[in-house]
């Protein structure tokens, strides 16, 4: 999704992008020109994935050569196979590394162990013209796999800082009675719902430390557990009647919501660099959570956020800085916009994209 955000958003009549894929019921997007289905790779496995390798290999010999450059999405072994052969052919290909747990070159599954693709993968590694990293930790990982430091590329994702940004005083309070939103101090979780990310951490510690009609927690996102973590949420408000927490569902209008918040809370124990702790910074919301991938590179304790652990009273002591320190928390969420403009706006990071592609096409 951030790629397609980068692109649908800073695409230009010098350009021409299209999209080789494996999902049989891909949209029809117009920011493409063309899009090529290989073959299905939604189950996964291992019979699928060789079909896709062999029409790819097919696909390639047929079409790479009308492209510039490839730009290939995750450190998957299909994502691998399509950069490799790209550069067989003559035509520089990129792979953006969007997962710090898992690159393609750290570890691999059983089955991929058995086969040799991690093997292959780390050995032809340095054959490919380059890696986008989203973070330093990131970075890290590829490098302590052997991977060229000249051949990684440190461009995070970006954020739409037109479309995301801040409300004043007054407007966040007329956008709060517009949305049925009280008026009081409002910490805001996005993102799927999962066990990774922790929401139910937070309404835990919401329902044993704040018990009190001054502050209330939305948390907004899709379920990514087949409804299991929502479930536990839905099991803990209902038998501690809490009143102060508000379980939404996904919506595509999660900038208002963001511009109504005060906080962003995130108790994350992975990401490679969160896009909605992004869009929050970007509408000036100082950020609450985990250090890892990602928040480690656009936190600072002293001027945007503040980091905790997965812990209850870690989380709300996370809270409280802002909740109990109005000046900090003004100053905070003027910096948190500050940041994201200076350093992760969508243009920015998609002219060093374009300007990475078009020095690897030109040498």
């Amino acid at each position: 999704m951030s790629a397609y955000r980068m692109y649908k958003g800073y695409d230009s009549e010098n350009i021409s992008l299209s999209l080789v894929h494996g999902f049989a019921h891909q949209e029809n997007l117009p920011v493409f020109n063309e899009q090529f289905f290989i073959s299905n790779l939604k189950s996964r496995s291992l019979f699928s994935g060789f079909i896709f390798s062999a029409r790819l290999k097919k696909w390639i010999s047929t079409n790479i050569k009308q492209f510039d450059v490839v730009h290939c999405l995750g450190g998957y072994h299909a994502s691998f196979i399509m950069a490799k052969l790209s550069e067989d052919r003559g035509v520089p290909a990129f792979i953006k590394i969007t997962e710090s747990v898992n690159t393609g070159f750290n570890k691999s599954s059983t089955i991929s162990n058995i086969l040799g693709l991690r093997k292959y993968r780390l050995k032809y590694a340095n054959h490919i013209s380059g890696y986008i990293s989203i973070s330093s930790r990131i970075t890290k990982q590829l490098t302590m796999a052997g991977i060229d430091s000249s051949k990684i590329h440190e461009i995070p994702n970006g954020v739409d800082v037109n479309r995301f940004r801040p409300l004043s005083g007054q407007e966040k309070k007329s956008f709060r009675k517009k949305m049925g939103i009280d008026d009081i101090f409002t910490i805001i979780f996005t993102g799927g719902f999962s066990n990774r990310k922790h929401p139910y951490l937070i309404v835990k510690a919401f329902e044993k430390y704040y018990n009190t009609s001054q502050i209330q927690l939305l948390l907004i996102g899709p379920d990514r557990d087949f409804g299991e973590e929502r479930h536990r949420i839905q099991n803990i408000l209902s038998a501690k009647n809490v009143q102060n927490v508000k379980l939404l569902p996904f919506t595509n209008n999660i900038k208002e919501y963001y511009q109504i918040s005060d906080i962003f809370v995130l108790p994350s124990s992975e990401e490679g660099l969160s896009n909605s702790m992004l869009e929050a910074q970007a509408c000036g919301l100082p950020a609450v959570v985990t250090k890892i991938s990602g928040s480690e590179d656009l936190i600072d304790e002293q001027f945007n956020g503040t980091f905790v652990t997965h812990d209850e009273k870690s989380i709300i002591n996370g809270i409280d800085r802002y909740f109990n320190n109005p000046d900090t928390l003004t100053t905070h969420s003027l910096n948190a916009r500050i940041k994201i403009v200076q350093n992760y706006s969508a243009e920015s990071v998609f002219n060093k994209h374009i300007e990475l592609f078009s020095k690897a096409k030109n040498q």
